[in-house]
């Protein structure tokens, strides 16, 4: 940490801003880079918004704020990377037949990184039975959370019903009795497979 502190202001600035922008273009994707992909990523993010905040603000001497804006700049195209460039990029190359994969690293990432609208999913477990959730009977009211969260350690949802082994369909109260919400986490060891409902 001493020795980046030590470094010139300038160059703090283009590593701060480059590792956020960074951040937001790859986090949450399970991406294994190797440290000189990460390295040029930072310095790619960094450089860009430096560039465009000397550009914005030639003669702005207050280093806060240059600090701010290139923070500002590499953050947003981080978003706009990961948001629209990103996608356009992988349609063009595929349709390019440069490859046939969405460049996501698994499947899951592939699945939930794509741009739809899921309206339920139901999640098979190591006992036979189907949890379901089903997203349009979730009341939005005092909801703490999303309908869904998924990780790498396991989904978490609100059952709206269970389906046994056998088939049968048993609906679920997710509403306490003190009007709470009752959310059910399934780790990753019990689940079997996993099925979305997902429209445009």
């Amino acid at each position: 940490m001493q020795n980046l502190l030590a470094l010139p202001y300038e160059l703090q600035i283009v590593l701060v801003a480059g590792y956020l922008g960074y951040k937001v273009s790859s986090g949450g994707r399970d991406k294994s880079y190797r440290a000189e992909d990460v390295l040029l990523q930072i310095l790619t993010f960094g450089l860009i918004a430096r560039s465009a905040s000397l550009i914005i603000a030639p003669d702005l001497e207050n280093i806060a704020a240059a600090a701010a804006i290139s923070i500002g700049i590499s953050v947003s195209t981080g978003a706009f990377w990961r948001g629209v460039i990103a996608q356009y990029a992988v349609r063009t190359v595929q349709f390019l037949r440069i490859y046939r994969d969405d460049h996501e690293p698994t499947a899951w990432a592939s699945l939930t990184s794509a741009r739809a609208k899921w309206t339920f999913i139901q999640v098979h477990v190591r006992d036979g039975r189907v949890l379901e959730s089903v997203f349009a009977t979730i009341p939005s009211q005092g909801r703490p959370s999303r309908e869904i969260t998924l990780n790498e350690d396991g989904v978490v949802l609100y059952v709206t019903a269970i389906y046994s082994a056998a088939g049968e369909r048993t609906p679920q109260v997710i509403k306490g009795n003190d009007n709470d919400f009752i959310v059910t986490f399934i780790p990753r060891s019990e689940i079997q497979q996993i099925e979305v409902g997902w429209k445009k």
